[in-house]
């Protein structure tokens, strides 16, 4: 059917039923010849997904019976943002797709005993067609026809039910012998010769076995629906998810055993390669973020013990630890996740939590020193200091708020930062105000003022101080002119400071997202597809390169959580491209790009890293609607136009 038939009959009405439900943000279809996609997004200000995703079903199955007879679906799937733990690469040569398939579907039944796993789906599993290729002759010669061949094959795998027999007591079922099962009971299959059909007499009908009439084959579809290339080879691409909740190091050390024990029960030949491996990925981040962690502990305590000294260091110090377990056991009720985002928040608030501790030990020393009594001193302390903490606490927090309040999916990605933050700060505001009033009444030393404070501060750096503070108000006018072109400097500094949101991903593979002309057939994607795989597997132009894998029609299976994969289409392709640790990875991604020019101008491929966030960073989209292709084509071409004439537009 033509893609505008397609929209008439197909997706306007599954559209209009959509667009009654009232959590329904935006609707966007892709129609192509012979199916269309439609994405349903709902507003950010729910949560509980699970029973609009039902009144979605409903609204589908509404729209069902105003569909064009002989429509498959629509089918929902409320999965689309399943990530995938692990994808394992498989290849067999000299297998075929049905071999491969009875193998593979045992080992994931095998696999889906083990603790955790949640779904696992296959990639580039092509199915298989039984083709016939008729001896039209012989057909003529015995009076049948193609079509009345095929009428004969559709009446013979019928599965009905065979009845019942009660024998002693106890039922049996009974089964029709002669189902199809392969492609030898196929070409045996007894076909009716046209002058029996219908002859009366007791005299069995003759007959002639189908492969005496026409040349029976199993093969994959043709062309394929979807397909896998690992490094030059077919490959089917099995995608493991994990279910919420679970800790992915140990799951991905339990994952990676149990695959090993289970390769070993594959036929010979089979070899199994790790495309991607989140377990692999979250250690190395979160080694990162732990190093960052100790780093910045040390260095506050350090500066904290340099200038207040080890005794009032320490008991400053010991509210950071204690601030960081309380935060990590409300966080674990709260089903907050330590991930990057989380230990983002613990790391800025290392360097805003002591100050509470800080101000509470100093002042317990001033009024020590003063001559107040010990207890008294911790407990005035705490009282008379305890509003203004808090407020400085709570202006803090309240300047991230935006990422809390926010109906965003940015807020929704950061909505942990403002969460653990809060935690931290409040958390030492409540220890500052108990446990260090309490260490300083057991360690804090009296430090007895001094009877002459006019020497104390008749240093050579106080007369300096004095000095400068001094000229600053003999000089009121120069001092804020000065300061505001500061300001006025560091303004515009950072107008020329390139930025992002969020840095772009530094994972060992970037991506390659391929497009061909619309409509092309999927057999031209696939050999698009080998001779690409086929340049990038070349070790002596692309030494960097250790491993990729090419996706036909399809986009894979989403392997990180901001990553949205390619829809399937006929003329679309998608590589994941991994390279050497400590690789300058924008060269491999330029030289890419400069083969493609050269190689391959008839294709729009975008080699890129991947992106950390919901979208990639520095791309902009715009979105023009009308019910008028042309004017939405001329729109395009316009807004193109004068994009092309930006600087730094690529």
């Amino acid at each position: 059917m033509p893609a505008e038939r397609v929209e008439q009959l197909i997706a306007r009405p599954i559209e209009e039923r959509l667009r009654e439900l009232a959590e329904v943000k935006r609707v966007t279809t892709t129609v192509r010849a012979g199916g269309a996609v439609i994405q349903v997004t709902i507003w950010e200000r729910y949560t509980d997904l699970a029973p609009i995703w039902q009144r979605v079903r409903a609204k589908v199955a509404d729209a069902q019976p105003l569909l064009p007879q002989g429509t498959l679906g629509p089918f929902v799937n409320d999965d689309f943002g399943r990530v995938a733990v692990a994808s394992i690469a498989v290849t067999a040569p000299g297998y075929s797709m049905g071999e491969m398939r009875v193998s593979l579907k045992e080992m994931r039944d095998r696999l889906y005993a083990l603790p955790g796993v949640d779904r696992i789906s296959f990639y580039g599993l092509q199915e298989e067609r039984v083709y016939l290729e008729f001896d039209r002759p012989k057909l003529a010669q015995l009076g049948l026809t193609p079509q009345g061949v095929i009428d004969q094959l559709v009446k013979q795998n019928v599965v009905l039910s065979g009845g019942q027999i009660a024998i002693g007591g106890i039922n049996a079922s009974l089964a029709v012998s002669g189902e199809v099962r392969d492609a030898a009971s196929l070409r045996a299959l007894p076909i009716m010769m046209a002058q029996a059909q219908g002859a009366r007499g007791a005299s069995p009908a003759p007959s002639i076995s189908l492969g005496e009439l026409a040349r029976v084959q199993v093969q994959p579809a043709d062309p394929p629906e979807s397909a896998a290339v690992y490094k030059g080879q077919p490959a089917v691409v099995m995608a493991v998810s994990m279910t919420s909740g679970q800790n992915v190091e140990q799951f991905g050390v339990a994952l990676k055993s149990r695959v090993a024990e289970l390769e070993k029960l594959l036929p010979a030949g089979f070899e199994l390669s790790y495309v991607t491996f989140q377990a692999d990925v979250v250690k190395r981040e979160m080694g990162k973020m732990n190093q960052v962690m100790i780093e910045t502990i040390v260095i506050v305590l350090g500066v904290v013990v340099l200038f207040l000294g080890w005794r009032t260091g320490f008991i400053v110090g010991m509210i950071v630890p204690l601030t960081i377990l309380g935060a990590l056991i409300v966080m674990r009720a709260l089903n907050i996740e330590l991930q990057s985002v989380s230990m983002a928040a613990i790391i800025i608030a290392l360097g805003l939590l002591v100050d509470n501790g800080i101000v509470i030990a100093e002042d317990i020393e001033r009024r020590l020193a003063a001559g107040e009594d010990r207890k008294q001193a911790c407990l005035e302390a705490g009282r008379t200091l305890a509003l203004p903490l808090l407020t400085s606490s709570l202006v803090i927090v309240i300047a991230f708020s935006p990422f809390f309040f926010g109906q965003s999916a940015t807020s929704e990605y950061l909505r942990s930062l403002v969460i653990v933050l809060a935690l931290t700060l409040l958390g030492s505001w409540l220890l500052c105000l108990t446990v260090t009033p309490l260490l300083c009444y057991h360690f804090t030393k009296v430090h007895h003022q001094p009877a002459n404070d006019a020497q104390t501060y008749n240093t050579r750096f106080y007369r300096g101080y004095r000095k400068l503070l001094e000229w600053v108000l003999d000089h009121k006018a120069i001092y804020v002119g000065v300061m505001t072109g500061a300001l006025a400097v560091a303004l515009y500094g950072f107008t020329t400071l390139p930025y992002d949101f969020l840095p772009k991903s530094d994972r060992v593979q970037f991506q390659i997202p391929v497009q061909l002309a619309p409509g092309t057939d999927s057999r031209l994607t696939l050999a698009k597809v080998k001779e690409v795989s086929g340049w990038l597997g070349d070790q002596e132009i692309n030494p960097e390169i250790t491993d990729h894998i090419g996706y036909v029609a399809d986009g894979g299976p989403r392997f990180i959580l901001g990553l949205n994969p390619p829809l399937p289409a006929s003329n679309i392709a998608y590589f994941v491209v991994t390279v050497k640790a400590g690789t300058n990875i924008d060269v491999v991604i330029a030289r890419t790009r400069a083969y493609f020019a050269q190689h391959h101008g008839d294709v729009r491929a975008e080699p890129q890293r991947f992106s950390l966030g919901t979208t990639e960073a520095g791309t902009a989209v715009y979105r023009v609607s009308g019910p008028d292709h042309e004017v939405l084509m001329n729109a395009a071409a316009k807004i193109e136009s004068a994009l092309r004439e930006l600087p730094g537009t690529a």
